[in-house]
């Protein structure tokens, strides 16, 4: 029989941690953290989880810099992190795919949404090694935004 996936939440909520734990242990074993820093110490002491679902703002190490400590670490880097967050910004947006997330949902959520989120991410599994940089193409790039000198356009008629 194959073991269950594990889970690690990071959620310094700690009434939507409990329901989150509860809801997704149909998928997954949960392991519960409450930021960032319990996030890294977790990890140093238990074999790698199948994903992690992250909160983006929290007390001592944020979602952002979790998801890049996790990217930067050859035994971490190929976790599958999934960002939980009430920001709806662009350039948060922008924050957490340059950081190495898979999937960014915005709080308030539908439970079934979430749920099938994290499934798709525990199914496709590990993140698949990099390729090679291409001639002139890097393999990550940082993308900055600058919000205020955006201006509305309005869609082409036909």
């Amino acid at each position: 029989m194959t073991p269950r996936p594990v889970l690690l939440l990071v959620e310094d909520d700690e009434a939507l941690g409990r329901m989150l734990t509860t809801m997704l242990r149909e998928l997954a074993d949960v392991a519960y953290t409450r930021d960032g820093r319990e996030a890294l110490a977790w990890l140093e002491a238990h074999p790698a989880p199948a994903a992690v679902l992250t909160d983006r703002s929290m007390p001592h190490i944020d979602g952002i810099t979790l998801a890049k400590t996790l990217r930067a670490d050859k035994r971490w880097k190929h976790i599958p992190v999934v960002m939980l967050t009430a920001m709806g910004d662009t350039k948060g947006t922008v924050d957490a795919i340059n950081a190495g997330v898979r999937q960014y949902l915005h709080k308030p959520f539908k439970s079934a949404d979430l749920i099938a989120k994290i499934g798709k991410t525990l199914r496709e599994g590990p993140r698949t090694p990099p390729t090679p940089e291409r001639k002139g193409i890097p393999s990550s790039f940082d993308i900055e935004i600058d919000m205020e000198d955006l201006e509305e356009i309005d869609p082409p008629k036909v």
